[in-house]
């Protein structure tokens, strides 16, 4: 997850450039394919939901 946090920083960051508010995040690590992402597909939904 460390890595991942370092990702989003690096994106907000950028971001901020270009004038955009980011509105949340989230890390999905050991995401590789699309087997990956439907394990963790409710989690997903979920947070698409808060933002």
């Amino acid at each position: 997850m460390k890595e991942c946090e370092r990702i989003i920083k690096t994106l907000e960051h950028f971001y901020g450039h270009l004038e955009i508010e980011c509105c949340g995040s989230l890390g999905l690590c050991s995401v590789e394919c699309k087997e990956d992402a439907k394990k963790r597909k409710e989690e997903i939904i979920e947070f698409c939901s808060r933002i």
